[in-house]
């Protein structure tokens, strides 16, 4: 899936083309308990919900782009935002 947004680097606007894929995330495996399956403690922890940024393009030039740490927090918080408002 494709998603675009602009960010602020160096008093400069920058468009980009992010590619990512969404991985909604699962339960674990539970033992039984009293016969009932999952129902028992847990065999594997709970996959959480996650984005991957595959690739960042900036729309201008149409070359890759390096985001900081904190760029690509706020560009995942935007995604999720995008997800769950679908």
């Amino acid at each position: 899936m494709t998603y675009e947004t602009t960010i602020q680097r160096d008093d400069e606007e920058i468009k980009l083309e992010i590619t990512y894929s969404t991985y909604k995330g699962c339960r674990g495996a539970r033992d039984s308990c009293g016969g009932k399956a999952g129902a028992g403690p847990a065999l594997e922890p709970d996959e959480e919900p996650s984005i991957e940024i595959e690739s960042v393009i900036d729309m201008e030039t149409g070359f890759d782009f390096e985001l900081t740490r904190a760029e690509e927090n706020k560009i995942e918080n935007e995604i999720w935002d995008n997800v769950d408002g679908d």
